[in-house]
């Protein structure tokens, strides 16, 4: 199980750890967005310290509904203490959880500053 906790913006946010081979994992916060259908965002500065391969550029839709290129970038993510590869999105602002994360899991959160966040995996 993934827990989490409702920020002071109500924000549902979860721990994310990438694994960074011989540097070990790093943990970043992450806010869930159901409106993002990849499986993480990240700046630019967080995947350059992070050092994560490039794979490819892609079109995604933003907020606004642009359609703007982006840089896709491989990670393993500890996922529910399992190692997962996943596609990482380069955007600015805060890294985002999206839907293609969050496929085949159930996810509760209390809807107040300081509200417990819970993911766990379907049967």
């Amino acid at each position: 199980m993934i827990e989490g906790e409702v920020n002071a913006a109500r924000e549902v946010v979860v721990p994310i750890h990438i694994d960074r081979a011989e540097a070990g994992a790093r943990t970043i916060e992450a806010v869930i967005d159901t409106g993002y259908g990849g499986f993480l965002t990240l700046p630019e500065q967080v995947v350059d310290e992070l050092a994560l391969a490039l794979s490819d550029f892609v079109e995604v839709v933003v907020a606004d509904g642009r359609v703007v290129p982006v840089a896709a970038h491989e990670a393993v993510v500890l996922w529910d203490d399992q190692p997962r590869e996943v596609l990482v999105h380069v955007l600015p602002g805060a890294p985002l959880v999206g839907t293609a994360m969050l496929d085949e899991h159930h996810v509760s959160f209390d809807m107040r500053p300081g509200g417990n966040v819970s993911i766990r995996r379907l049967s």
